[in-house]
């Protein structure tokens, strides 16, 4: 996997650390407010820290250095925001494995980044198990676990956080590779300043959506909300809004599409939704404007090798087409 850890960061300054660092900043500064919540309770900037640092010490016990590969085949859960941290922290990278991924997958991609071990959930395990190589169950540590210190820092701004396979509808499935500075770019961009304070998470961990649904908020001080298990329909998303105050999300055009089609008030509460990826329906746009006029969309493109988005609008009037809008801040087109 290519790396360019010696590029030199943005003038800005917003990309001259890691993303651990940056983390491990913002736990300084509000340890006691609640980072995750998820369906079986909630976790603190300290408590999830700890927990990360505690996973990361297991993991380089298990052989977890500098740049190793670290596959997680996970479902959605909190235990794959600590685990994604806890790769990272032991100097790692991640590489998010679909559940749904056929064996001859899952161990094509291990040898493809040379992984020698990969985490699973204790409900995963068999599927862990079809990569061939070691299999490190990270199942959920107690949220009063003793703090654990932070390892000792290194990693550079370029070098790999994670790398995601495309799903190899046109050919071969490749790895993008996304560093450091990619997501902290992402995430410094302008259009997260407000509204994203509370973010749900309800993608799979190995759709490109996930870095904006876990680092946008995690990085600045938000709260990661993630749903329950199974698919996010609109009765689950208004209950969602209504018990954790949820105040963005991402989702596929097709899936916002169908929203709008069946209930396009369920947005209402939230400050920003954002969605993009095909091209939107200029009918579910306007249902969602017309019965949503509070709630800012924002109508994003980019392909994984962007890290996610590369340009966004926000959608004050529906045009035909919907534009995908103006590159994000520090972004060509």
């Amino acid at each position: 996997m290519p790396t360019d850890p010696g590029q030199p960061p943005h003038p800005d300054g917003t990309t001259r650390d890691t993303l651990v660092r940056v983390f491990e900043e913002q736990v300084g500064r509000t340890p006691e407010e609640v980072a995750v919540s998820h369906p079986s309770g909630r976790l603190t900037y300290r408590q999830l820290n700890t927990m990360a640092n505690l996973r990361a010490r297991q993991l380089v016990q298990a052989g977890v250095g500098r740049q190793s590969p670290v596959p997680l085949v996970m479902g959605r859960s909190a235990d794959v925001v600590v685990t994604a941290l806890a790769v990272m922290k032991a100097g790692g990278f991640y590489i998010p494995v679909h559940l749904s991924s056929p064996a001859a997958r899952l161990r094509e991609i291990v040898t493809d980044v040379g992984a020698n071990i990969v985490v699973t959930d204790s409900a995963a395990e068999s599927r862990g198990r079809d990569s061939g190589v070691r299999v490190f169950v990270a199942d959920g540590l107690p949220a009063g676990t003793p703090e654990v210190p932070n390892p000792s820092p290194y990693g550079l701004p370029g070098e790999l956080a994670y790398v995601m396979y495309t799903s190899g509808s046109t050919g071969a499935p490749k790895g993008v590779a996304v560093t450091h500075r990619d997501i902290l770019d992402l995430v410094a961009d302008s259009a997260w300043r407000t509204g994203h304070e509370r973010v749900l998470v309800h993608s799979a961990h190995a759709f490109d959506a996930s870095t904006y649904e876990m680092w946008v908020p995690l990085l600045t001080g938000g709260r990661v909300v993630v749903a329950p298990p199974g698919q996010l329909d609109t009765a689950g998303l208004r209950s969602l809004v209504e018990q954790h105050a949820v105040t963005a999300m991402f989702l596929t055009t097709a899936l916002f599409s169908l929203f709008a089609e069946q209930d396009p008030a369920c947005f209402s509460g939230m400050h920003t939704v954002a969605t993009g990826g095909e091209l939107m329906p200029v009918q579910a746009m306007r249902g969602v404007r017309t019965a949503c006029p509070d709630v800012r969309v924002l109508h994003v493109y980019g392909p994984t090798e962007t890290t996610t988005f590369a340009t966004r609008h926000r959608v004050d009037e529906v045009g035909d087409p919907v534009p995908i809008g103006q590159p994000l801040d520090g972004v060509r087109c």
